[in-house]
């Protein structure tokens, strides 16, 4: 398959990054803790399109897979993600 990378459409402030990514982060965490998962390396919150890298250890079916890799804006991906994290969680504890 061709794929055709995107920038997105607007460049989030890293105070703005930091903040959702860290909490992305301590959710993940959880999540994987209740899976008996390690958590794997993660990058640091100033890495490019970290959303993209959360997601792929985050347990999301194939419908909100696509939905990640057609969100332009990487604060909404992250949003995106926590909420998963939010619903997800209550059910595993």
């Amino acid at each position: 398959a061709e794929v055709t990378y995107f920038d997105d459409l607007e460049e989030p402030s890293k105070l703005q990054i930091e903040k959702l990514a860290h909490a992305s982060f301590e959710l993940q965490n959880k999540l994987l803790s209740l899976v008996h998962t390690e958590a794997p390396q993660l990058p640091s919150p100033d890495t490019k399109q970290l959303s993209f890298i959360l997601a792929h250890h985050a347990g999301l079916n194939l419908e909100q897979r696509q939905a990640i890799l057609e969100m332009r804006e990487e604060v909404e991906r992250l949003k995106f993600l926590m909420e998963h994290y939010k619903r997800v969680i209550p059910m595993i504890q």
